[in-house]
This record gives structure tokens, C-alpha cells and sequence, in this order.
């Protein structure tokens, strides 16, 4: 019972069952209710140990103990000490089961890496692959997104069928980085640069020195790629920051071979 005694002065002497209330009471106000911080500290240091299950499942590729995971309220959006988030580790990994569970699980897709900038897209469309490229786009994945250079999805992908895939779903294949440069100046296989052309590249695209896809050809000495684009309609005539046409360049470069080039210059109307 709650009380107090009267002392011989006639002071109220609190007993131990106030002195214990009174205790409690000061506790709960000082620190709040014990056993709601203790859940709630409980839960912080349940979830920070599935973070790091599920970063261990995704390395380890292991689909199910994802999804198991997952199902425990594990964060979808966890990143490592790189600033990675699982799904880019997933897709870098080739951990494709693991990515598309991410993906259902509704992991921001659109996250960037700290460092360079980075996508999930970037990097499936880096490493070519077309399923885990169509499962982000069916996730609204912004396609035209660009890292910290300038560089999109459709310019770092080297895989022709990545390339309809993302024109598919509007990406803009014209798209330039911080130099001013395209798909189509970057593409050196001829597949790649038939492609991008077919799928609305500009051949007469200009970078940030003026220079064309033609230029960049001309300087690698590439007769193929350069039979290509002026197939398409590349400017032969057209300037650089300099003043020089993208053929006439040729002989300035000291390797350049002019016996094997000399049948293709010859039927350019210079």
C-alpha cells in the first residue's frame, strides 16, 4: 500500500512503496517506457542484422534466402560501404534471379552510386543483360538517366539488341555526355553502328569540339566504319572546331596507311 507514516515532529515519512513509485516515475520520465525501448531497440538491431543477411545472400547469389529475406522486412534498398546498392551487385554479379526479386520486391530502381553515379540500368546494359534491361523498364526505370560524366544507359552498352530495347522504350540514342559525345561516336564495331543508325543516331552529330563520327573513324583509320556513315549521310565536308573536314584529317595522322584509304578517298568528294 502507497502511504506515509507520521513522525513524531509530525513530518509525512514517505514509506517503500511511494519511495518505489515515486522512483518509477522518474525513470519512465527520464528514459520513457523500458520495455517499449527495448522493442524498439530490439527491431533497429533485427533489421541492421537482415541488411547485412541479405547483403551476404545477394553476393553469395543465393535467390531464395533473398526472397526469405526479403519477406522479413530486410531494406530492398540496403547499399554497401561503396555505396552499391543490392541490385547493382546483384545485376554486376550476373545474380540474375536475385535482381529480379529485387526488383518485385520494389527496389528503387533508380538509385544512383555515390561515386560515379551509376545505375542499376547502366550496369545491366554494360553487361548485356537484356532480361534484367527489360524487367527495369517494366519498373519505370528512367532510361535517359545520366551518371556523373554524362554517360547513359544506350552509350554504355556494347549489345546491338540492348540497344532496340531501350530505343523501345524511348531512351534517346543522341544523348551526349560531358564531352559532347554520342552512342554513335563511342560504337567502333560495325553492328553497333549499324544499329544506332538504324534506330534514329545522328551521323552529323557534333561534340563539344566540333568533331563527327566520321572524324572519330577517320583517326582510327577505320575504312569500314567510315563507308558506313557516309553510306548514311555523314558530312564528309563538314568542320571541326579547327577547320578540318573529317577526311582531310587523314593525312595528319602519321600512321595513317593513304595506300589502303586511297580508293575510299577517291570517291570522296572532298
Amino acid at each position: 500500500m502507497i502511504g506515509a507514516m507520521k513522525s513524531k515532529s509530525g513530518l509525512l515519512i514517505p514509506n517503500a512503496a511511494m519511495w518505489i513509485a515515486v522512483l518509477s516515475a522518474a525513470i519512465v520520465f527520464t528514459f520513457g517506457l523500458p520495455t517499449q525501448s527495448r522493442a524498439q531497440s530490439g527491431t533497429k538491431a533485427q533489421n541492421n542484422g537482415g541488411n547485412k543477411a541479405l547483403l551476404d545472400a545477394v553476393i553469395a547469389g543465393d535467390a531464395n534466402r533473398v526472397k526469405a529475406l526479403i519477406a522479413e522486412s530486410a531494406d530492398v534498398n540496403a547499399k554497401n560501404d561503396s555505396g552499391l546498392t543490392l541490385l547493382m551487385l546483384a545485376i554486376f554479379q550476373d545474380h540474375s534471379k536475385c535482381a529480379q526479386a529485387l526488383i518485385e520486391a520494389h527496389a528503387d530502381v533508380n538509385a544512383m552510386e555515390r561515386r560515379g553515379g551509376n545505375t542499376a540500368l547502366m550496369t545491366a546494359a554494360k553487361k548485356g543483360n537484356a532480361d534484367i534491361v527489360k524487367a527495369l523498364i517494366a519498373a519505370k526505370v528512367d532510361v535517359n538517366a545520366k551518371d556523373n560524366q554524362g554517360w547513359t544507359a544506350i552509350m554504355k552498352t556494347q549489345d546491338a539488341s540492348i540497344i532496340r530495347i531501350l530505343k523501345a522504350a524511348d531512351a534517346d540514342v543522341n544523348a551526349k555526355n560531358h564531352l559532347g559525345l554520342t552512342a554513335l561516336m563511342y560504337a567502333k564495331d560495325l553492328g553497333l553502328t549499324d544499329t544506332l543508325i538504324a534506330v534514329g543516331a545522328d551521323v552529323n552529330a557534333k561534340d563539344n569540339n566540333g568533331g563527327t563520327a566520321l572524324l572519330g573513324a577517320a583517326l582510327a583509320e577505320n575504312a569500314d566504319r567510315i563507308k558506313v556513315l557516309i553510306a548514311a549521310g555523314a558530312h564528309v565536308n563538314a568542320k571541326d572546331n579547327t577547320g578540318w573536314p573529317p577526311l582531310r584529317r587523314q593525312p595528319k595522322k602519321a600512321a595513317w596507311n593513304a595506300s589502303r584509304n586511297s580508293s575510299l578517298l577517291a570517291q570522296v568528294p572532298l
